[in-house]
């Protein structure tokens, strides 16, 4: 004779008395009616399995993991996962296409020409035009990184020879790039010493 879901046998029934049957301790289950002496034992979310609890095991059902943040499930058992694996981390020089979920794994894809992600970008950023903010290229950028400039030296004096240091209130049509190599500009460096700022994000 069956017992209920969340119990197991506790006594078999005879001709003479019936089946006893007792509930589930901690750590174990019964999902349906069954003759059992002994309940399942839970399920175990390993983190080092990439797993994390969805939802906790009581006696009638088994826990039911889930993939850590960052994590991908890779095998499955009905409805809960039993080992996932980390997310694709894309490298410099690429971003990321498509994000990683729970079942899927994260794309990548290369930048193209002129545009640069150190592997953390959803989208490439365009390299720096150091014409367009009065600057000298002196490397150019790549798909990894963006390109390096250094304020023209007739500039870098101009602002030198002020009586007094500048606000950025004067420098209203500067962008925050320009008025941060203008204040480094007037840093003591050596007359060759470059200055270079990355674009804001």
């Amino acid at each position: 004779m069956s017992v209920l879901v969340g119990s197991r046998v506790y006594r078999h029934c005879t001709e003479f008395v019936s089946t006893t049957c007792v509930p589930c301790v901690d750590s174990t289950f019964t999902s349906e009616p069954n003759g059992l002496l002994n309940c399942r034992s839970c399920a175990v979310c390993d983190p080092g399995q990439g797993l994390r609890v969805k939802t906790a095991c009581t006696r009638t059902s088994d826990t039911v993991c889930e993939p850590l943040e960052g994590f991908y499930c890779t095998n499955d058992d009905q409805g809960s996962c039993t080992q996932a694996v980390e997310h694709t981390k894309c490298s410099p020089g690429q971003y990321i296409k498509q994000k990683g979920t729970a079942h899927k794994d994260a794309e990548c894809a290369g930048c193209k020409n002129g545009t640069y992600s150190d592997g953390s970008l959803e989208i490439c950023k365009q390299h720096t035009q150091c014409e367009d903010l009065g600057l000298t290229e002196i490397k150019p950028g790549t798909t990894m990184s963006d390109v390096l400039g250094r304020l023209r030296q007739k500039q870098v004096q101009t602002w030198k020879n002020l009586k007094h240091p500048p606000h950025r209130q004067h420098f209203c049509n500067k962008t925050a790039l320009e008025w941060s190599l203008l204040m480094s500009s007037l840093s003591p460096r050596t007359e060759d010493q470059d200055i270079f700022t990355s674009v804001p994000g």
